[in-house]
């Protein structure tokens, strides 16, 4: 807002203040003469369009209102509560604006199909607003954040031709009011997450000057990489790059002034920072690499004050403790996964492999080895290529699975960071909570990771070392929903989901052992047929022992696929799951165990909505020695 003067005219705090919060900032001390004629100069009208996401035209019309309404009703709040004047040329652009807001309060409580015939009130609404503050003010500036989320909500939504077609309509006059035929604004800023085509929208935000901090073209990484050598000396918006989030000298330095109340403390802040740097370090922006998320290390450092001010004393089992407790998902609790999810489910089967090859690779980049004999280790997988690719809306609307557009959309959410200039990881352990949680969602369902029967911390480990089989037949049985009914689906898919499915058991930690600290799919190390005596089992897995010795428990299965027409045929399914088992035996799979004294053979007979098990538990006193059939791993060996 312009400054205070006798005029009257309102604004929102004292230039003071508003200038307090710009005093050490890097436009300030690099931009001084720009700070000097520009700050503080124009109105600004600021709109966040970050709940416009429904799926109808009349949901998207009460959104749309409330989104303009909520800033217009704030303006005149504040206007009432300093007791400002109205100017006289702009009491009657403030009379039509209430009379724009008493109609966008009525639709508000209408039903979304009536609602649906004020098409031009979102134009109309923003038209009154614009008006009024230039009489009142002169010219603003326009800032729109979220811009992306309506255009979004119509590409993956189930929306009907004739639907679309009106919000399209309506969404391209409503942004043409905004920018293009708006002669009231002075400049006009959109941010949002997606670089989204306006083609389609009309010839609205024509002329658009497009800034991304986050370069996806080979010519926009090379020329990100090459400019400025010394900061702050070009006019690329790279010059700014290293201010954006925090460095480790700032972090720790944050720290220190946090935590300068708590005597003694200060022994421990190396602890912490290893903290803050597994869960929010990581990003790589612009030409900076190493980067920690502001939002979670603002939020971690007042979790981590608030809960030490609860400890009467400070010692390295309750300092230990109120770290680990502090660690949280703070900036992904802000947003939603809902569209990379979607785009997942859409294209479930090459999602699939995209999504845990990455998170693979960050375990695998992440790997702190113990000293424990360890069963070997697979592969260290390649980098995650990114590619040549500029996100466009036509990924959404393509019948194609784009990996390069995907991983665009990745990267530009934060989802993703780049780990070199042209390959992009999963950045910390924050991030790769959500995407352990995604992929297990995506094979196993949204039922068992998030919902009444979800799986609960070694649940079905513990069941294995009893030789109770049942709890991990009812995984595969009910993961099978996201399958049944898809258009191409096959049958023999079933034993890869049904080895997906335990992978996603992993990663919630159904396959962990209490002790372990989180779910850790390299842990569990799934080899899809390994060689091994005279042949080649389906799967082996790597678990926890009874003794809490990581991959010492393994676990081998051979898949046995149940013929459509012999699903009822219980004697069948019970010969065919005793054939998988007796293979393993037969053909001594368990060689390829290696160091483990603990297994568990497993013959699998699957079908559609149908899983039966047979299994044999095995003990032996060292990787020399025989196996020996034992009924529970939980009972001691015998002499």
């Amino acid at each position: 807002m312009p400054d205070d003067d006798d005029s009257g005219r309102a604004t929102m705090l004292s230039r003071t203040t508003r200038e307090s919060f710009f005093k050490e900032s890097l436009l300030k001390k690099v931009h001084g003469d720009f700070y000097d004629a520009h700050f503080m100069k124009h109105a600004v009208i600021f709109i966040s369009f970050d709940s416009c996401d429904t799926k109808s035209i009349g949901g998207m019309i009460i959104d749309l209102c409330g989104a303009i309404s909520g800033t217009a009703l704030s303006l005149l709040e504040e206007l009432n509560h300093s007791k400002a004047l109205i100017c006289p040329n702009a009491q009657y652009a403030e009379k039509n604006l209430r009379t724009c807001l008493e109609t966008a309060e009525r639709i508000s409580g209408m039903s979304e199909d009536e609602a649906a015939r004020y098409r031009v009130l979102p134009s109309t609404l923003f038209s009154a607003l614009s008006k009024f503050v230039r009489r009142q003010f002169g010219q603003y500036i326009l800032l729109l954040d979220e811009y992306d989320i309506p255009f979004l909500s119509l590409l993956e939504g189930n929306w009907d031709e004739a639907g679309r077609d009106h919000a399209s309509s309506m969404l391209g006059k409503l942004f043409q009011t905004m920018f293009k035929g708006n002669k009231d604004k002075l400049k006009g800023l959109m941010t949002g997450v997606f670089e989204m085509s306006m083609i389609k929208m009309g010839s609205g935000p024509n002329n658009v000057k497009d800034i991304q901090l986050i370069p996806t073209s080979t010519a926009e990484v090379c020329s990100s990489l090459q400019v400025s050598a010394v900061p702050h000396t070009t006019d690329s918006i790279d010059h700014l790059t290293d201010a954006f989030w925090f460095n480790a000298k700032e972090v720790r330095k944050m720290l220190e002034n946090c935590t300068a109340q708590f005597p003694g403390f200060t022994e421990y802040h190396d602890d912490v920072m290893d903290k803050i740097r597994n869960f929010y370090n990581g990003y790589y922006i612009g030409r900076f690499s190493g980067k920690y998320n502001p939002w979670s290390v603002c939020s971690f450092l007042q979790k981590l004050c608030d809960n030490l001010r609860l400890c009467p004393q400070l010692d390295q089992a309750t300092v230990t403790r109120v770290i680990k407790s502090s660690a949280q998902q703070f900036w992904v609790k802000t947003g939603s996964t809902k569209l990379i999810m979607d785009q997942c489910k859409r294209y479930r089967d090459e999602a699939t492999g995209l999504l845990n090859k990455l998170v693979v690779e960050y375990e695998e980049r992440n790997y702190q080895p113990t000293e424990v004999q360890l069963a070997p280790r697979p592969t260290l997988p390649k980098s995650i290529s990114l590619g040549d690719a500029n996100l466009a809306t036509s990924y959404f609307e393509g019948s194609q699975f784009s990996r390069a557009a995907f991983l665009s959309i990745c990267l530009q959410a934060g989802y993703l960071t780049r780990r070199t200039a042209f390959t992009v990881c999963i950045p910390n352990e924050e991030l790769v909570l959500v995407w352990r949680n995604m992929l297990a969602e995506l094979v196993i369902g949204e039922s068992l990771t998030r919902g009444p029967q979800e799986l609960t911390r070694g649940e079905i480990l513990t069941a294995l070392w009893q030789n109770n089989t049942q709890r991990l037949r009812d995984l595969i049985v009910s993961s099978h929903q996201v399958l049944v009914g898809r258009a191409r689906f096959k049958e023999s898919q079933f034993a890869n989901h049904a080895a997906n499915s335990l992978k996603a058991a992993a990663m919630l930690g159904a396959l962990s052992h209490n002790d372990a600290e989180v779910g850790i799919l390299t842990d569990t190390i799934v080899i899809r047929e390994p060689s091994a005596g005279q042949g080649r089992s389906d799967m082996v897995m790597y678990l926890a022992s009874t003794t809490n010795a990581p991959r010492q428990f393994g676990v081998i299965i051979e898949f046995k696929f149940i013929p459509s027409e012999k699903l009822g045929d219980d004697e069948y399914c019970k010969e065919l799951a005793d054939k998988g088992l007796k293979q393993i035996n037969d053909r001594a799979y368990k060689d390829i165990l290696g160091s483990c004294l603990e297994c568990i053979t497993i013959g699998l007979a699957i079908g559609i909505n149908t899983a039966v098990v047979k299994s044999q538990l095995y003990r032996r006193d060292t990787t020399l020695s025989d196996w020996d059939a034992v009924n529970s791993l939980l009972n001691p060996p015998s002499n």
